[in-house]
């Protein structure tokens, strides 16, 4: 199974309906079972609310925002990852396609030991 992981600010109604559009667009994936979020911003309870009610206890969620930033915040969330497999979750992307991944195609990364899979365009050079 995968852990979906994200750190991310909604600070304004326009992020908050990109995460909306983008969270609606994967929470029903069956491979998601372990959601890792750390929600800023001045919107940060309304999303928990929604992660909360449509993810359950599959979610561990929190609104950490120190002074050591961004990179230290997220590497004290790893330790909350289940699983060999982690989505890092962009919430302003929004999945365009019925298929993300499968069971099988999952064992074939394990199998070829696979450390990085892009999902994203924004990482191209």
């Amino acid at each position: 199974m995968i852990s979906v992981f994200a750190n991310f600010r909604i600070n304004n109604q326009e992020r908050l309906h990109l995460f909306k559009l983008s969270f609606n667009s994967i929470k029903n994936d069956p491979n998601f079972d372990n959601w890792v979020i750390n929600c800023r911003g001045d919107y940060k309870t309304h999303v928990e609310n929604i992660l909360r009610e449509a993810l359950g206890d599959k979610l561990i969620f929190s609104s950490k925002e120190s002074k050591k930033g961004w990179f230290y915040d997220s590497s004290e969330m790893l330790k909350n990852l289940k699983n060999h497999f982690v989505f890092f979750w962009i919430e302003d992307h929004v999945k365009i396609s019925n298929h993300f991944i499968n069971i099988s195609e999952l064992k074939d990364l394990e199998n070829n030991d696979v450390d990085y899979l892009q999902y994203s365009f924004t990482h191209s050079a």
